[in-house]
């Protein structure tokens, strides 16, 4: 919920505008204020998701992957929520010093010969 709460302006400026009312009338109310009031105190909720990330910080001052040396399971788990995150927006979700930043570094490199495909 956290990144939910830093993310939902972001996302709510990429999507059509046809589903912008549907977006506001049903998100506002999970979020217990409006998408603007979201944007304004982003700060908050960030940091208490980046607080969340310390046991993979931890870990990954030891260990390439979160499943070793090679990715798994939970490594293309965790990096589905960033991808999702970079989809929609480009705020700098973690610390440039961070082991998690680092490690998706790593990780998408894993997917640098991909090409879009439309």
């Amino acid at each position: 919920m956290p990144l939910f709460k830093v993310l939902v302006s972001d996302i709510y400026d990429v999507i059509d505008d046809k589903d912008k009312e549907y977006f506001r009338v049903t998100r506002e109310p999970r979020i217990g204020c409006t998408i603007e009031e979201a944007r304004d105190r982003r700060e908050e909720p960030l940091k208490i998701f980046q607080e969340n990330l310390w046991p993979y910080n931890e870990f990954l001052k030891s260990s390439k992957f979160l499943s070793g040396d090679n990715p798994a399971y939970n490594d293309f788990i965790l990096y589905g929520i960033f991808q999702w995150a970079n989809g929609v927006s480009s705020l700098q979700i973690l610390d440039k010093n961070d082991p998690l930043y680092i490690w998706r570094q790593s990780m998408d490199k894993l997917f640098a010969n991909l090409k879009k495909q439309n």
